[in-house]
């Protein structure tokens, strides 16, 4: 039953009460059919039958009613002597006259029915004639009893002849009607049986279908939704290439395209963290090439300063000296300038990578969100199956109901009952199975999405301890350019030699603190980046927990 796999659950769980319905129909068509025909046979015994063998009946009792009257005739003639009144034979004549019109009109009757079949008609017609002899015997008898009473008697004999074998015929045609009529009896008997043995067969393979159905349904919801069950049992151990088999169109295949899905966003999202834990990575590691440069320049700078101050007590040794340092001095600033707007620009790219996740991560908790979606709607429909399946079991009890009201005849049929009701109650077991599962779903959902929130504190974290170095890097670019504009300063010193060597130290001591103040910088953007590559590392380890598909 491959078509089943394009109904949805619902549809499904209709499939079994219709075939019930079906074969309830089937059974109530042949059972009114076999009552039908029954009672038509019935019909045919009562008022053909027996009407017949009534009919025949009564006219045999006329026949011998007249017969009776001719041999009252016969015993007063013979009384008489032949001396009889008139009279008085006259009226055992008209009794007998009227038993004779009696059997007559009888046998008329008779022969005007439609339903005779050819071989009653035959032994009809035979009765028919025999008895218009006996008419006309009789008819005899009454003339010569009016006027030959002496020879009346005589023709008793010869009347008495003709009705035996009258009689004999109307044997014969109430033989035949006994006959017919217990043909007529085994047909009823042989058609009870047919309709007997069509209802069994109808009923076992309702039952067989019924059977079939239910199982072909149960696996047909079960599978799939373990196959979702073992799948996300690995979603939770980090499996990121398991899918599950999308089987049919009903509401747990939607499912299953839903859960496919949201394996492959999350996948997606992941693979996305992968690369931007990476990225993190690396620019950790420039920044800490650019922190070393930061404090090599601030060494040197610390050098020049020292230099410069040698220079101070060593003015003597003339102004070419103090210009070479200066000079000297003027390269590490330019060097320390240019590192610390390294660093800048990669907090900058940091920056919008720690972005790039957190963009990821929301991604990943709408695709969670939408998964939640997808299994309050399995707990929609589960609850259409629970309903449907209390409304089968409720037809199942009408029907056990029914079928106990029926008696003997409703036994097998109160069977299939039960069994429907069995398997509606199985039907609500597998939904709260269902059900269960659907929840255990929801709780890991909200794992995964605490999870995720977890991370997007991290993320916020990270971003603002990013924006604190950036801007104790600007401190720090503000400083060297400070010291730059210090260098220009002792440059012009130098060249204006005029003002003297009070402003020389002025300048030197302003050096020197911008110097510390360097160092100082440089120490807090080092523990920076230390953090920075600290969390680089976590978010890998997080990350690889996860597998891919290649």
């Amino acid at each position: 039953m491959s078509f089943l796999k394009g109904l949805s659950i619902g549809a499904k769980l209709l499939v079994l009460p219709g075939i019930f319905v079906l074969a309830l129909l089937l059974v109530s068509g042949l059972a009114y059919r076999g009552l039908a025909t029954q009672q038509a046979v019935i019909e045919e015994i009562d008022q053909l039958r027996f009407q017949q063998y009534r009919q025949v009946l009564e006219t045999s009792a006329a026949s011998q009613a007249a017969m009776v009257g001719a041999y009252a005739i016969g015993a007063r003639i013979l009384e008489s002597n032949g001396q009889a009144s008139t009279e008085e034979l006259e009226s055992y004549l008209e009794d007998m006259q009227a038993s004779v019109d009696d059997m007559r009109a009888g046998l008329d009757k008779v022969a005007r029915e439609t339903r005779l079949g050819e071989e009653e008609k035959e032994l009809y017609r035979a009765v028919q004639e025999q008895a218009a002899v006996v008419g006309e015997g009789l008819a005899d008898f009454k003339r010569t009893a009016l006027s030959d009473q002496i020879q009346a008697a005589s023709l008793l004999g010869r009347v008495r002849a003709d009705n035996n074998g009258l009689q004999g015929q109307f044997n014969r045609l109430l033989g035949l009607q006994a006959e017919l009529t217990s043909r007529a009896f085994a047909e009823a008997a042989k058609l009870q049986q047919q309709v007997s043995r069509m209802l069994v067969v109808v009923l076992l393979g309702a039952s067989a279908l019924a059977i079939v159905v239910s199982l072909l349904l149960r696996a047909q919801i079960i599978r799939p939704i373990r196959e979702i069950e073992q799948a996300s049992i690995e979603l939770r151990d980090g499996d990121l290439t398991r899918r599950v088999r999308v089987m049919g169109r009903d509401e747990v295949a939607h499912t299953a395209q839903a859960f496919n899905q949201l394996i492959d966003s999350f996948q997606q999202a992941m693979r996305q963290v992968a690369g931007v834990a990476a990225s993190v990575g690396a620019s950790a590691e420039e920044l800490v090439g650019a922190s070393a440069r930061v404090a090599e320049s601030s060494t040197a700078q610390a050098g020049a300063v020292g230099a410069v101050s040698t220079t101070i007590e060593q003015m003597s040794d003339g102004i070419a000296a103090i210009s070479t340092h200066a000079e000297s001095l003027r390269s590490c600033a330019e060097a320390s300038l240019r590192g610390a707007q390294d660093g800048h620009l990669a907090l900058s790219r940091l920056l919008e990578k720690i972005g790039n996740v957190r963009f990821a991560f929301s991604a990943i908790r709408g695709s969670v969100g939408d998964f939640v979606e997808s299994t309050t709607a399995i707990t929609a429909s589960i609850g259409q199956v629970k309903d449907l399946s209390a409304q089968t079991s409720m037809l199942a009890l009408n029907a056990a109901i029914e079928a106990a009201r029926a008696g003997e005849s409703g036994r097998g049929f109160s069977v299939v009952a039960d069994e429907v009701r069995h398997l509606a109650q199985r039907s609500a077991t597998a939904a709260n199975s269902i059900n269960q599962l659907t929840m255990k779903l929801e709780s890991q959902s909200e794992v995964v999405d605490e999870a995720l929130s977890a991370g997007t504190v991290a993320l916020d974290d990270s971003s603002r301890l990013l924006l604190e170095l950036e801007s104790t890097l600007q401190q720090a670019t503000e400083l060297v350019g400070d010291s730059t504009r210090g260098v220009d300063r002792i440059a012009d010193a130098v060249s204006v030699q005029s003002e003297g060597g009070r402003g020389i130290v002025e300048n030197v001591e302003h050096i020197s603190r911008m110097a510390g103040e360097g160092d100082a910088i440089t120490h807090q953007v080092s523990r920076a980046v230390v953090s920075l590559r600290e969390l680089s590392d976590e978010l890998n380890l997080a990350v690889g927990r996860f597998r891919f598909e290649a």
